[in-house]
């Protein structure tokens, strides 16, 4: 374990913090291998020893240590670095004595470990500064008992060089680290910096990813509840036409039904068949508004023409209750609309107006111009909408099926597709009540463009 912690390797996606450790290690080293040369080649030139080899001694420990560094042990170049410097001013300090103050070396040694030495190797710095502290106590030690090893006889004019030069040497030193030390900080705040915002943009990524997640979870939930609506309304509203239906073919296959009643037979068929068509049309375009991203293909449309047209499909109806229809718009009224969602729109309304109509009564359509909007209005004179039940109309979630005035059943969507379809083509629909005399439902539609 601990061979493994010494032979750590740069590895390959080392942070730019380590990186620049790395980096000060080299530089310090160069410079320790440089201060050596120099000093040691003055002291080999004045002949004084043995400081003249203890910095040729440490000029080769401190190329060595570069030399680890470069090959990318650089752990252990730290190690090497820091404990050759305590070795190499503990060597000095005991062949000089009192005579030379070596202390003011440890002030730029002690900011050393904070500079090379990483998170990861925080026992190697703790180790680091308890051996600074038994260093400066070794040395305090031999001043106070006068302990050094025999050094030459050195004069006071050298003497003096000598001490300039280290305090110098220090002081360069000092600022040298200290440039390292404010490099590693503003590298180490801008990468703080960094990666603040890289985690604000992730903060950002997620509540984006979060927000669609929501989207996407309320649009299934939406599209569920139309799932389990159209399958409610396939299993109920569609069995009893289809089941009247069968009944009645049985019947005139089993012959069982006379010559006379065929005709009425007939007129249940046509009316349980329009009653079925309106059913799955509404079905179809309901569902195709919820389940598909339908957009309505808008056009200038003949208003006239178009009630016009849905008065001719529900004429029968209408017919068959006495009610009579009534198109009171004037041929010149143009809207701009998509022609077949209009078409069903007014088909589910005129055929609520003939539904909720007594016989005898009037279903009357009309239009007139508010703004840039046409109002088409469809009036009729049946039993009105409770006022409990007004303000429900067109709640998604509430059934609002009832009984016409001939017992006439409906799907409770009809109302609904009229406020979607409307909506799409940029329009709005109000409805007025008053129980027992009258109903209008009024649609405004964007009037027509040149």
């Amino acid at each position: 374990m601990i061979l493994s912690f010494l032979s750590e390797d740069i590895a390959p996606n080392q942070n730019q913090l380590e990186t620049k450790r790395i980096k000060i290690t080299a530089y310090t080293t160069i410079i320790c291998i440089f201060l050596c040369v120099v000093f040691g080649a003055g002291f080999f030139i004045y002949n004084i020893f043995p400081l003249n080899f203890i910095f040729a001694f440490f000029a080769v420990v401190h190329f060595s240590t570069w030399r680890i560094c470069m090959a990318g042990f650089s752990r252990v170049a730290k190690i090497v670095l820091y404990f050759s410097l305590l070795l190499q001013v503990l060597s000095m300090s005991a062949s000089l004595g009192s005579e030379m103050d070596l202390k003011v070396f440890y002030i730029p040694i002690a900011i050393i470990p904070f500079i090379i030495f990483g998170k990861n190797e925080r026992p190697l710095f703790n180790i680091s500064i308890l051996f600074t502290l038994l260093n400066i106590a070794i040395i305090y030690t031999l001043d106070k008992y006068k302990i050094s090893l025999p050094a030459p006889n050195i004069s006071l004019g050298v003497n003096q060089w000598i001490n300039t030069a280290f305090n110098l040497t220090a002081i360069f030193c000092m600022i040298f680290l200290a440039n390292l030390f404010l490099s590693l900080s503003e590298l180490g705040e801008t990468l703080l910096f960094e990666k603040s915002n890289q985690l604000k943009e992730q903060q950002s990524l997620l509540s984006a990813q979060n927000r669609e997640l929501e989207k996407t979870k309320s649009e299934l939930e939406r599209l569920n509840s139309v799932k389990d609506r159209l399958l409610s309304i396939l299993s109920h509203d569609l069995k009893s036409p289809i089941n009247n239906i069968q009944a009645i073919t049985e019947l005139i296959l089993e012959e069982k039904i006379q010559k006379e009643e065929i005709k009425a037979v007939a007129l249940k068929f046509k009316e349980s068949s329009i009653h079925t068509k309106q059913l799955l049309d509404n079905l179809v375009n309901w569902s195709s508004t919820h389940l598909t991203n339908h957009s309505p293909d808008p056009k200038n449309i003949c208003l006239k023409e178009l009630i016009d047209n849905v008065f001719y499909y529900t004429g029968y109806l209408a017919k068959n209750k006495n009610v009579k229809l009534t198109n009171s718009i004037e041929a010149n009224t143009l809207v701009w609309c998509d022609y077949d969602m209009m078409e069903i729109t007014f088909r589910n309304l005129i055929l609520n107006a003939i539904k909720f109509s007594h016989s005898g009564q009037e279903v009357i359509a009309y239009a007139s111009q508010k703004n840039s909007k046409i109002q088409v209005t469809i009036e009729d004179h049946g039993i009105g909408i409770p006022d409990v039940m007004l303000n429900q109309l067109f709640e998604p979630n509430i059934s609002k099926t009832r009984l016409g005035t001939n017992s006439e059943k409906g799907s409770g969507i009809g109302l609904l597709l009229c406020k979607q379809l409307i909506n799409a083509n940029d329009g709005n629909i109000y409805v007025y009540s008053t129980p027992g005399i009258m109903t209008t439902f009024s649609v405004e539609l964007p009037i027509s463009r040149n």
